[in-house]
């Protein structure tokens, strides 16, 4: 007798590679590609769109950084090749921040305080930047000129004895400030344009004598170190006072007045990273993760005229992980992948309840197990974690994997991202691409970035998802009907395939077309839509020259073949279209009197 034996209508539990296909629940997955949790469906993620002009995008780099500047600037960096540049909103490319290079195939690691920003990448020298030393061109600049004019009230910005500044990569230097007027001005080698930006250039020499850092962190007005040569050393600086604050952060072997002092100690083993944490008691500490698999706080003390430190145990976690920059903030736990590929959370539940340790991925643990991180990233926003790492055949960070708090942190993962670092800039997610120079603004569009010679945003890109198998154990069933409700835009085709017993290719394919004419088959499917609703509704917006519509679509099997498992799947793989699935009904008979084949085990 004919009867649905398969009735989806929440698809928000995510994907379980933990367990066997068959024995997952109910609105649980086997895979999720390139698809977004939307009110107990699943949607077509987005795109993304190119992040400013880049003209060396054949280079690639490891780092991307949000400096925040004082009155709510924000300034992006990256780090490509030897070059570091930042993004000029002012004409939309991206420029050098200095004309010295660094050594390539190292990540750095930023931190900004007062408008300064501070970089590590253990290698090079320590860099300082005042960021607030910027402005933009009242006049245009010849190559002849000994003057340059600044924006009216924002020349005591730059260093007034005289330094470097850049407009548009060009190096130029000059002795003294006028009011708004750079004079002595010298080493102008092109032209440039009234409105463009002029920075005072980024420092990487004056710090050469510091010990090469690791990673470094600021916290309570102290900048954190750990050294590279010998990373069981954690250097603190002095404490910043209200006079020279920005330089008091890089000076590491200086006394403060009284107390305040900088110094360092010696963990009980090396240490792999470091960050501030949310405590129990609403304030916060220095988390030090360490090899030995227990968590620290770096504690420093000002006396009255001595600054003492210790690391005191926080919690014995038995992990650590696998890389400095594999930590991350979310809400207020610590959120970090550990060297054998598993998200863990460090958290207080309350304020009566000790430090615990929570694993988050615990139902995609062997889908993590199979992706190498220790050149990856994590970053948190919008309620959602996302987790970028590397497949065992690829040579640069090609999958993320993300989890919606939204959804009781159901995680799916993203085959169309290929980043190497993830940042938050102007409320955006950001990423730095692992196989070119470019930035690419994320979930933003319907198409990804082509690196060709039209350099346009529209490449295609695949989604797809496969539900629960099916399975009858040992009676055999045969599949009649599949009915789909769900969402399209009129230009979109949705592939549904069903694969019978474990079979490698479907067994019955079928395309949904968008237009409403017809769905692909070997027998007259039906298709039945209507526009419900256009632009700007659902999902923040269609592709242009769009609408979506609501479809109910009944896919009819022409061979009724008996099975005993049975694997649904969509995949849309295109440009420029949307889909969203909300119900799937698989109707079939279950035959009692046809039974697998009895084998008898003996010894």
């Amino acid at each position: 007798m004919m009867s649905p034996i398969l009735e989806k209508q929440d698809f928000t539990g995510g994907v379980n590679s933990k367990q066997r296909p068959s024995k997952i629940a109910e609105n649980e997955l086997v895979s999720i590609v390139g698809m977004d949790f939307v009110a107990n469906t699943l949607q077509r993620a987005k795109g993304y769109t190119k992040l400013g002009t880049e003209d060396d995008s054949t280079l690639t780099g490891k780092s991307l950084y949000n400096h925040r500047i004082l009155a709510g600037t924000e300034v992006l960096i990256k780090q490509i090749g030897t070059y570091l540049k930042f993004y000029d909103t002012v004409d939309e490319e991206w420029h050098l921040l200095t004309a010295s290079t660094v050594t390539t195939a190292y990540r750095w690691h930023f931190e900004s305080f007062n408008g300064y920003l501070y970089g590590v990448n253990g290698i090079d020298n320590w860099i300082f930047w005042n960021g607030g030393a910027r402005s933009t061109l009242a006049t245009a600049v010849g190559l002849a000129d000994v003057t340059i004019t600044l924006a009216t009230g924002e020349g005591a910005r730059f260093a007034a004895g005289g330094g470097t500044v850049m407009i548009e990569g060009d190096q130029i230097t000059y002795t003294a400030v006028s009011t708004d007027t750079l004079t002595g001005v010298s080493g102008i080698t092109a032209t440039h344009a009234a409105g463009k930006t002029v920075i005072q250039e980024l420092d990487a020499t004056t710090y050469s004598g510091l010990t090469k850092a690791q990673t470094i962190k600021f916290f309570k007005n102290r900048l954190y170190a750990v050294d590279y040569a010998t990373p069981n050393i954690l250097r603190h600086s002095k404490l910043a006072d209200n006079t020279t604050s920005q330089t008091d952060l890089i000076n590491f072997t200086g006394a403060g007045s009284g107390s305040g002092d900088a110094g360092y100690g010696i963990a009980p083993d090396k240490i792999v990273a470091i960050h501030p944490l949310v405590n129990s008691g609403s304030t916060s500490v220095m988390a030090v993760f360490c090899e030995d698999g227990i968590v620290y706080h770096f504690e420093v003390t000002d006396g009255a005229s001595t600054t003492t430190n210790a690391f005191i145990p926080l919690r014995t976690m038995g992990t650590y992980p696998i890389a400095p920059q594999m930590v991350t903030v979310a809400e207020n736990d610590l959120i970090f992948v550990d060297y054998l590929g598993h998200v863990r959370a460090l958290f207080y539940g309350d304020t009566a309840t000790p430090l615990q340790v929570e694993t988050r991925g615990n139902k995609i643990e062997p889908s993590l197990e199979l992706v190498n991180f220790a050149d990856g990233t994590i970053k948190y926003h919008k309620r959602k974690l996302y987790v970028a790492g590397m497949t065992a055949d690829s040579e640069t960070p090609d999958v993320v994997f993300y989890s919606d708090a939204n959804y009781k942190g159901a995680w799916g993962s993203y085959e169309h991202w290929d980043v190497a670092a993830l940042e938050i800039y102007n409320n955006e997610l950001v990423g730095l691409s692992a196989v070119t120079g470019n930035a690419w603004t994320l979930n933003s569009g319907y198409s990804v970035y082509v690196a060709d010679s039209a350099e346009n945003n529209e490449g295609t890109y695949r989604s797809e998802f496969t539900l629960k198998e099916i399975s009858s154990n040992i009676s055999y069933i045969t599949a009649l009907k599949i009915r789909m409700r769900g969402f399209i835009t009129n230009n979109c085709e949705a592939v549904f395939k069903m694969f019978l017993d474990g079979a490698s290719t479907a067994t019955f394919s079928w395309t949904i077309e968008g237009d409403n004419t017809n769905i692909v088959g070997s027998l007259p499917n039906v298709a039945v839509g209507s526009v419900v609703f256009g632009k700007g509704v659902v999902g923040g917006g269609l592709p242009d020259g769009t609408d979506r519509r609501e479809f109910f679509a009944e896919l009819l099997v022409n061979d009724l073949t008996p099975f005993l498992t049975c694997d649904l799947q969509c995949v849309i793989d295109d440009k420029n279209v949307d889909f969203e699935a909300e119900e799937i009904i698989l109707w079939a008979d279950k035959n009692d009197k046809i039974w697998k084949d009895a084998k008898i085990l003996s010894v």
